[in-house]
């Protein structure tokens, strides 16, 4: 699994206050500190191209009918591409069936 850079929102507010020379944040400035946030967070998620990296609908067979594991890593893995998170495990094709069933599965 990729690991990315990850900030606290504590720190990220410290950063702000000292970059805004400021000891505290009034009501205003915090109102203000997390719309700003909050747009920042939003422009990024619209921007990444999640298409690029999704593959929807890959068909695995399970060993067993109660079998709960996909192993996504190693010379063993179960899917032929290089996922590193699931979303769900449909009984059916989801896209034949409108409301297909999941499988309840443990991502190793």
């Amino acid at each position: 699994m990729a690991t990315y850079p990850t900030e606290t929102y504590t720190n990220l507010k410290e950063r702000f206050k000292s970059i805004a020379g400021l000891q505290s944040l009034e009501t205003t400035d915090e109102a203000f500190f997390r719309q700003s946030i909050n747009r920042r967070f939003r422009t990024a998620y619209q921007r990444y191209p999640w298409y690029e990296f999704t593959i929807v609908g890959e068909q695995v067979a399970l060993a067993t009918a109660d079998d709960n594991q996909i192993i996504t890593y190693g010379d063993n893995k179960d899917l032929a591409n290089n996922a590193d998170t699931i979303f769900r495990v449909h009984k059916s094709n989801p896209s034949e069936t409108l409301y297909p069933e999941e499988y309840t599965f443990i991502s190793k």
